[in-house]
């Protein structure tokens, strides 16, 4: 009798255990890791260029038509300004100041409600040039830098005291443009962009006494480029993302750094051109990278080896809270969370091509000395670099640089005396860049 009723009894534990295998098998099933589309924000037209959330909860982002925030984790958000000029980057030192840099406007915008109302503080700073264009911004404590740009000089406007007075770092070396930096303190800072070098390659510069001498740490000796994103990943790993812009470099790689920055190394993340231009590490193994293309790529094994993700497009930043939680500014807002699955299908919003091209240069091929034409498109006004670059990747001569408005546009240029070859017109905008090959045949 009592061999029986333990041979019940063991049945009984058996059967239990099989069902909570079987459970624990179905919900991971329908709960994972993963990005996901937010459905409570909308479409930009280009795509919304920065995100930045100062806790789990309360969350902005900008793009080129508004400003948006959050306050519960991203499942709803409410327009808190418009047309404010071609937000390109937002940063908040606390739950209640915050500053918005633009690329177009000239502006220079602070809050210090959260956002409800933006000032105008573009006077205060201390541009000899008075321009204030911004395309990345860090912090540490009440110490702020603002630096730019991606087509105009380079330099870095930094404050020390939440932003109520600015002093000004001109950089006449070593970088022709900037576009984001990471501070790890108030001396310790970690730029990227390009070199003032004519090939225009990438570059990362670092200061360890507050900006008042700075070292080059890193080169792609690789024409037309950018060091465009950076992330500080834990107490050793940085990343960065190498934005191609030449036509010239089929491969899309990063950056890593396994010092905090002094030492950078290439990697390669696929054999042809992204576009790359933001990047998102969770750890020293997940990472995540994507530009102005559609979808996005995994890598799980520190960048070695990456994998085509169908999801995003026009991804320009990655903003990690942790390993298990994350965004991106894109076309739309992306996170990266364990979500429960539910028969409830996500919509998927359509890809957008890149809205600043050029149509057509003519006559190609063309004839040193002879007329060259040019027709480019421009969706919105944009400050527009047009350049005319070298075989090798060297910049000969500047076209146009200018604000230019909305619409199809025809210039023209006297070419001078060039050699036979394959030379490139580059066309880079606030929003994106596009190159079309020249052929000289004298």
């Amino acid at each position: 009798m009592f061999l029986n009723l333990l041979k019940l009894f063991s049945m009984k534990i058996h059967q239990i255990q099989l069902i909570l295998f079987t459970l624990l098998i179905s919900m991971s099933s329908f709960s994972q890791n993963d990005w996901h589309y937010l459905s409570g924000v909308d479409a930009e037209p280009n795509r919304y260029d920065d995100v930045y959330f100062i806790d789990s909860m309360h969350g902005w982002a900008c793009g080129p038509e508004s400003v948006i925030r959050t306050t519960d984790a991203g499942i709803t958000w409410d327009t808190i300004a418009r047309n404010m000029g071609y937000g390109r980057a937002i940063e908040f030192i606390n739950d209640s100041v915050g500053f918005l840099g633009v690329v177009s406007g000239n502006k220079f915008y602070k809050t210090t409600d959260r956002g409800n109302t933006w000032i105008d503080i573009t006077s205060s700073l201390a541009s000899p040039t008075g321009y204030s264009g911004v395309c990345g911004m860090a912090h540490y404590k009440d110490t702020i830098i603002a630096l730019g740009t991606w087509y105009f000089e380079a330099y870095i406007h930094i404050s020390y005291d939440q932003g109520n007075t600015w002093s000004f770092i001109q950089f006449d070396t070593l970088a022709s443009n900037l576009v984001d930096a990471y501070m790890f303190n108030s001396k310790h800072i970690i730029i990227s962009g390009r070199s003032d070098d004519p090939m225009r390659d990438t570059t990362i510069l670092e200061t360890t006494d507050g900006g008042s001498t700075w070292n080059t740490v890193f080169r792609s000796y690789k024409p037309i480029q950018f060091a465009w994103k950076l992330q500080h990943v834990n107490n050793h790993l940085m990343v960065g993302s190498i934005e191609n812009r030449s036509g010239l470099n089929d491969t899309s790689f990063i950056v890593k750094s396994y010092d905090n920055g002094h030492t950078w190394e290439m990697k390669m993340v696929v054999p042809f051109d992204i576009d790359m231009e933001g990047i998102g590490f969770l750890n020293d193994s997940i990472g995540f990278c994507g530009g102005w293309s559609p979808g996005m790529y995994k890598t799980t094994d520190g960048g070695n080896t990456w994998n085509y993700y169908n999801i995003g497009a026009n991804l320009n930043r990655f903003f990690v809270l942790n390993e298990n939680l994350a965004y991106a500014s894109g076309q739309i807002i992306y996170k990266y969370y364990p979500k429960i699955y539910t028969n409830i299908t996500e919509s998927k919003p359509s890809f957008h091509d890149k809205p600043n091209y050029i149509k057509t240069i003519f006559p190609n091929p063309i004839k040193s000395g002879n007329i060259l034409n040019i027709e480019y498109n421009i969706n919105k006004a944009t400050n527009v670099n047009l350049d005319l670059y070298s075989p090798e990747g060297k910049l000969i001569k500047s076209i146009v640089h200018d604000y230019v408005s909305e619409g199809m546009k025809n210039t023209s240029i006297e070419l001078p005396f060039l050699s036979d070859g394959n030379y490139l017109i580059v066309l880079g905008t606030d929003a994106n860049s596009h190159s079309i090959k020249l052929i000289i045949k004298n």
